[in-house]
């Protein structure tokens, strides 16, 4: 959610940036013009700090994900316990299953060709 909120803000910031470059002398009186470049101005700054706000809560977040996956033990391998899986397609093609799932504290992996 975080990242298209960044998106957004970027989007919305070249949007502006597009518009005051189609401004003409001939259609916006001089007035009107120093208005739009004032807000334009006061909401880029605004959107910046936005950004830069909303980028430092997704290091943030991205260092405790870091932190927690880092924290258990990882054990990878083979099992025998079973699993049903029903997967459809339109068409045969080759795919590559994964299987995460936790037992008392540790997470283990396994792949499925």
């Amino acid at each position: 959610m975080l990242v298209k909120d960044v998106d957004a803000i970027n989007a919305i910031g070249q949007t502006m940036m597009n518009y005051s470059q189609s401004l003409a002398g001939d259609s916006v009186s001089p007035r009107q013009a120093e208005n739009f470049f004032e807000n334009l101005l006061s909401r880029s700054r605004a959107m910046t700090s936005a950004r830069a706000d909303l980028e430092e809560e997704i290091l943030q977040l991205s260092r405790q994900i870091d932190a927690l996956s880092s924290g258990e033990k990882k054990k990878e391998g083979k099992t025998d316990g079973e699993v049903s899986v029903v997967i459809m397609t339109k068409q045969p093609t080759d795919i590559q299953l994964r299987l995460t799932y936790r037992k008392s504290s540790s997470i283990s992996n396994v792949d499925f060709s």
